[in-house]
């Protein structure tokens, strides 16, 4: 049982088990009249609280804010549109393409090697992208790729942030919500876009 906690195992699971359910409270919150905007904004908004209580200046941190700004907040929006235009499923395997980003964006901002391995996973993981465009009719649906890339970029983004920033001494606290604040600031205005009110499932 240590040798299982150690491996980090356990985290990893519950991890996924956590970040598997975001699609779900999603689709909970659009069918029950939320938008983009408020979804994205109200996720935002709480972990932003949250990251106010427990790190309290440190939120002020220049990189930690870059990720918030560039990836993160991003991510909460574009994911909630392209689970609207695709759905759920569609959106979370778009999303999922996120490990085979980073393998390659990792080779050339972090030097890691690219083996035919990892190769032969972008190669099937592309074409599944451009099986998922083919679906219905058959016709390329560029909208629904093109959201489900933008969500995965941005979450690419994020991995490839805290990956650098770990190596540096940051905390999983602060990786984990640092950037919540700067993503609220960035998402929070767009609430003036939307043509939906106040619901507790957006958040």
């Amino acid at each position: 049982m240590s040798r299982i906690l150690k491996s980090g195992a356990i985290p990893l699971l519950l991890a996924a088990f956590l970040w598997s359910t975001i699609g779900l409270a999603t689709k909970r919150a659009l069918n029950s009249g939320s938008d983009a905007f408020w979804i994205g904004g109200m996720r935002a908004g709480v972990s932003a609280i949250l990251s106010l209580i427990f790190l309290r200046r440190r939120v002020l941190d220049v990189k930690l804010a870059l990720i918030g700004i560039f990836f993160t907040g991003p991510l909460y929006l574009i994911y909630v549109f392209s689970v609207m235009h695709s759905g759920m499923g569609i959106a979370a395997v778009l999303l999922y393409t996120a490990p085979v980003m980073v393998m390659i964006l990792a080779k050339f901002l972090l030097n890691e090697s690219l083996n035919m391995r990892k190769i032969i996973a972008v190669i099937l993981s592309f074409s599944g992208i451009v099986a998922i465009g083919l679906r219905g009719e058959g016709k390329l649906d560029l909208v629904a790729i093109a959201l489900g890339l933008g969500s995965s970029l941005s979450y690419s983004g994020i991995i490839l942030g805290v990956r650098k920033l770990a190596v540096s001494g940051y905390s999983e606290m602060e990786l984990g919500l640092g950037p919540q604040v700067w993503a609220a600031v960035e998402l929070l205005p767009l609430l003036l876009l939307s043509k939906s009110s106040f619901n507790l499932d957006s958040m």
